[in-house]
């Protein structure tokens, strides 16, 4: 085909396609075309990448697609003066057609695409791939996709016809293939899931083994994920991807859409090796877990958080006692502002020097919005972080944290963090307005009980005089909780740390535990409460006496946290406001 020729029919297709969003069915070909002059693929592409584009290497391929100029290059990405020109070569390397797209910078530019008249079969996009040994090849959906593949550095094709044109007929061409995956868009009408099975059924009938790559399921208005999304928009990388083709499920070709889930036996997995879960912190944080830290008011939630970090930037143990892996540490805190933050490091003993790898984020992030969501995950990427610090998590959303979807939902974008190789640490606060007869510390947290269950480990502080506080691990998913604890915040003029004083274990401390419960329940009381009211609050096997005298200790203390008024013939208790005074104080803190 000469450049007249070529000229000539894409006028023709200005004048048919000019005001239609086109996305043709392609149809087939009874005599094969010549292949098209390769001075014509080389012209267009020496155009766009010479700047002659309109701005569309910044604007469309850089920007909106997340492409670069290697992979445009790699493919031969051209501009004819009017629509982007995307070259389809065949197996031996020949340009057998193009796919068009009209002008995206214009207001009227199509979403869709289309191609030279009279060469409309349906090809393999990037066919040249399968001619040499490959440990595993990509099917997507779609040339754009293809591109972002290749860029990540995956041997790739795609039909040039769309979801559900793959032909049985191109199944011999993968024999060199030594592992077949398919990575289809995930669309909320499932066109893309039901054009990965049909393509992967041809595989299975020819007797190939072919695997279902699932990308993760569209967010609130978008109608699709696919592989652009995922890598550019989503802001995920290779190693993200890696993930889903690891997890990714093989095609049995039985059943309609339920056979791209898998069904395990037991018996597999108990014979599978599966590698041992990796700490963060020892025994609090796993390493890409979420985890949540808990308190009230003015229990050294913060003051924890960064001690902690602190022991990870620096590779020691943390309160003397548990083992940390070194690594980098972001803070998204909006309960602090940046002159506290660094009184408060000071204090803690940190040094300029030592905190390169730790990081705070400023700006007015919200977890569910999309373009702040984007920004911390590509930050993680870059910076390789090992833990994200959330203070407060009721600070970084704006949904309702009493609805268990809609905290659901945080918890799905917060993933995407985990989905990085960081671990979550949220923080978070225990209700103001009382226990409503729950006894668990998980059951005490401020909104839906799905922030507890969306959490592996989850340790709360609650303060049972100055300075000291009680730990209670209220949950740890992969081992045995630990028995609770109590620590000690220290000040030596400027300085502050934490220092573990005791743990509870056995019979005799069960009036230790217990005093801090009591006074979680008497604070969120509307009213004064009886020792039957306790109990039953408690809502535990303990007896009365031994009630009775945690309760005679609590009043005898130097600084008694409770007092005692009577009601008829009946003991009542409350808080003391006095003590709460002193728990509350923070002049030199």
């Amino acid at each position: 085909m000469c450049r007249c020729e070529f000229s000539f029919l894409l006028e023709r297709l200005e004048g048919k396609f000019a005001d239609i969003e086109i996305q043709q069915q392609e149809q087939p070909v009874s005599v094969e075309p010549p292949p098209i002059d390769l001075e014509i693929v080389e012209a267009n592409h020496q155009r766009l990448m010479d700047g002659s584009g309109k701005g569309l290497l910044e604007q469309y391929f850089f920007k909106h697609r997340g492409l670069d100029r290697p992979t445009l290059e790699r493919f031969k990405i051209g501009w004819d003066g009017r629509n982007i020109t995307i070259p389809i070569f065949d197996a031996n390397g020949d340009c057998i057609n193009f796919k068009l797209k009209r002008d995206p910078t214009l207001p009227s530019g199509s979403p869709g695409m289309f191609q030279v008249p009279g060469r409309g079969k349906k090809r393999l996009f990037n066919e040249i791939v399968l001619r040499k040994k490959a440990e595993r090849v990509i099917i997507c959906e779609g040339e754009w996709d293809c591109m972002m593949l290749d860029k990540q550095g995956y041997a790739t094709v795609t039909s040039t016809g769309g979801a559900l044109s793959f032909d049985a007929s191109w199944v011999p061409a993968f024999d060199k293939a030594e592992k077949i995956y398919i990575c289809y868009d995930t669309d909320s009408n499932e066109a893309g899931q039901r054009g990965a099975e049909k393509t992967a059924k041809f595989f299975v009938e020819q007797g190939r083994k072919v695997h279902i790559v699932r990308l993760p399921s569209p967010w609130h208005e978008e109608t699709k994920v696919d592989v652009t999304d995922f890598f550019h928009k989503k802001q995920n990388s290779k190693k993200d991807f890696s993930f889903l083709l690891v997890n990714a499920t093989e095609y049995t070709g039985k059943g309609s859409l339920t056979s791209l889930y898998q069904f395990v036996r037991g018996k597999k997995i108990i014979e599978t090796d599966y590698p041992e879960q990796m700490w963060l912190v020892d025994g609090f944080i796993p390493a890409s877990g979420m985890s949540c830290l808990s308190g009230s008011e003015a229990s050294y939630k913060s003051w924890l958080s960064h001690s902690l970090a602190l022991s990870i930037l620096r590779g020691e143990d943390f309160l003397g006692e548990y083992e940390t892996k070194k690594g980098k540490v972001l803070f998204i805190d909006k309960e602090n502002t940046f002159p506290f933050i660094k009184k408060r490091l000071l204090m803690l003993g940190a040094k300029a020097e030592e905190l390169e790898d730790m990081f705070f984020m400023q700006g007015n992030f919200m977890v569910n919005e999309k373009d702040d969501l984007a920004a911390v995950c590509n930050f993680i990427n870059e910076e390789k972080i090992d833990l994200v610090v959330i203070d407060t998590l009721v600070r970084v959303h704006s949904l309702n944290e009493d609805k268990a979807g809609e905290m659901s939902q945080v918890f799905e974008y917060l993933r995407q963090f985990q989905m990085r190789g960081a671990a979550v640490l949220v923080l978070h606060h225990l209700r103001k307005n009382g226990s409503n007869g729950k006894t668990e510390i998980r059951d005490l947290l401020r909104g839906s009980s799905d922030i507890s269950a969306r959490v592996e480990t989850h340790f709360s502080m609650q303060k049972t005089a100055p300075r000291k506080v009680q730990v209670t691990m209220a949950k740890n998913r992969h081992l045995e909780e630990m028995p609770v604890f109590f620590m000690e915040f220290l000040s030596e003029g400027n300085h502050v740390s934490f220092r573990k004083t005791a743990q509870l274990d056995g019979e005799v401390d069960k009036q230790i535990g217990l005093r801090t419960e009591i006074i979680v329940r008497l604070q969120g009381a509307r009213s004064p409460m009886s020792q039957t009211e306790l109990a039953q609050s408690l809502g535990r096997e303990a007896d009365d006496t031994t009630i009775r005298k945690t309760l005679k200790t609590m009043l005898q203390e130097e600084s008694p946290p409770i007092q005692l008024t009577r009601k008829g013939n009946k003991n009542m208790y409350t808080v003391s406001q006095l003590w709460l005074m002193t728990m509350t104080d923070k002049k030199k803190i």
